[in-house]
């Protein structure tokens, strides 16, 4: 029979590792191409599909570094504009984080540690919708994870440099995908603490750190300048409440049903180890002795709290597209715990079915991205003649409106506005930015993408209903308003 509680052997982990991965890879194709294109994505694919030096540039003025950019600008080059295909890097990096969840968990814990935080992390619906998009987000999470797992094998063996290279270099990567993987490196640095030889580990790690400073020189006065910017102008998140504390959490298990499985089955696991004296005090002391399970709950505990302070005291970030990531320590964390607590093989069986069934109801293969951006379209296609003005509000959805209007336009990133204005469609954020010939439209057609939003005082709409006639208004999924005017 197979000890659950001992770390399987390589071969036979590398092919549960490589089933894990399948698995991931098989649902999270299933409805890849479901939704459109749509959100932060057409700006993604505006960017990639430029030279890598306007990827460079780029990421002075965005809230990700060029990593992902650069990715997917090579993607599109071998492959196409397929939506499959585009999206086919977030769907890779998803699958290769679970499978690294795996791989963590049964090396630092053992195999049923390992199939809880793999098995968590393939039911949340919160990482088959990231895998259904083509951002950062899917990237920035196998990164995590993989820092994670060798800063515990650092922690394992802290005098092989080995570990020490292969962090740095995984850190690099971290923080040239999005400016938030900084609070793992910052967790890291913490927890310097707890490793044992911990002011030899301490020079080795601020010669890694070192390493990995100089390496993002290049990108850090664009850090500088994102900072100040967001400084100086504010974000449109919100700060958060301290019931998203637990709300998170919540989204990471797909919903509370799963959060109190899971604390019901950690509660009567530590009601357990308690009941006698003798085995109270083993399993203390066996606790204080398993230091890989104290840092691993603490890597969480750090990235996780830290950016809710600095939603508090400097820039809100804690909404869940900033907060996947932190989702790998925190599977992670969750499995160590269960494999601590959990030791007989029917009750470690028993309580991992009990959290996926608590948590497959809320599993969706095919999440809505909530955007009818192919009905905005098709129903401006059918009301516009050539005659017919266009006017897109706010202006950065024209990105959107072209890619599913016209892809060869879309692709044609240095005239992208040019050709957008020979079709007379104009995006802008207010009455007096639009041109002239444009008020001189008998029909035109207003897209509002919830304006009100980022321009509450835009009086695109009540200018034109003093002008023209309104024939119509239509609503779309999910932020979509279309205005039919004619004169």
């Amino acid at each position: 029979m197979i000890n659950l509680q001992a770390p399987l052997p390589g071969r036979q982990a590398t092919l549960i590792g490589l089933a894990i991965f399948l698995l991931n890879l098989g649902l999270k194709l299933l409805f890849v191409d479901a939704q459109p294109i749509a959100n932060d994505e057409p700006f993604t694919l505006f960017w990639a599909q430029q030279p890598l030096s306007a990827i460079w540039e780029l990421a002075q003025n965005e809230n990700n570094p060029p990593l992902f950019f650069a990715v997917e600008h090579v993607w599109i080059k071998l492959f196409g504009w397929e939506v499959t295909s585009l999206r086919l890097p977030s769907v890779l990096f998803a699958s290769l984080a679970a499978m690294m969840l795996f791989r963590s968990g049964n090396r630092h814990f053992g195999l049923y540690a390992g199939l809880i935080a793999a098995l968590l992390s393939t039911c949340a619906t919160e990482h088959v919708y990231y895998a259904h998009e083509t951002r950062a987000y899917p990237l920035l999470c196998l990164l995590t994870i993989a820092a994670v797992d060798q800063f515990l094998c650092l922690m394992g063996a802290p005098r092989r440099w080995q570990n020490y290279l292969a962090l740095g270099l995984i850190n690099v990567l971290l923080v040239y995908t999005h400016f938030l993987g900084v609070w793992v490196l910052l967790a890291q640095l913490v927890l310097w603490l707890l490793a044992p030889a911990r002011w030899a580990v301490a020079r080795r790690l601020a010669v890694m750190f070192l390493g990995v400073a100089l390496a993002y020189l290049p990108n850090l006065y664009a850090f500088a300048i994102r900072l100040k910017s967001v400084s100086d102008r504010g974000t449109w998140v919100p700060q958060p409440h301290w019931t998203q504390l637990y709300g998170h959490i919540n989204i990471y298990v797909n919903g509370a049903i799963a959060t109190a499985a899971l604390l019901l089955i950690l509660g009567l696991g530590v009601g357990w180890m308690l009941i006698g004296k003798k085995s109270r005090a083993a399993s203390l002391r066996e606790l204080g002795e398993h230091r890989v399970l104290l840092v691993s709950s603490l890597l969480f505990g750090l990235v996780y709290l830290g950016i809710y302070v600095q939603s508090i005291a400097f820039s809100p970030a804690f909404i869940p597209r900033y907060l996947i990531f932190a989702s790998m320590p925190f599977f992670l964390a969750i499995a160590g715990w269960m494999h601590f607590l959990i030791r007989y093989p029917r009750l470690q069986l028993a309580s991992l079915g009990i959290v996926l069934l608590a948590m497959l109801p809320g599993l969706k293969l095919n999440p809505s991205n909530q955007r009818d951006i192919k009905g905005v379209v098709s129903y401006i296609q059918q009301q516009k003649s050539p005659e017919t003005a266009v006017i897109i509000c706010p202006d950065y959805f024209d990105l959107l409106y072209a890619f599913h209007a016209d892809l060869a336009t879309f692709q044609d990133y240095a005239h992208l506005d040019d050709r957008l204005a020979a079709q007379k469609v104009y995006a802008v954020n207010a009455w007096s930015q639009a041109p002239q010939n444009l008020r001189d439209s008998k029909r035109v057609i207003y897209l509002d993408a919830d304006s009100k939003f980022v321009f509450p005082d835009n009086t695109i709409l009540p200018q034109l209903q003093g002008q023209y006639k309104q024939l119509e208004m239509r609503h779309f999924e999910e932020i979509f308003d279309v205005y039919l005017f004619e004169r």
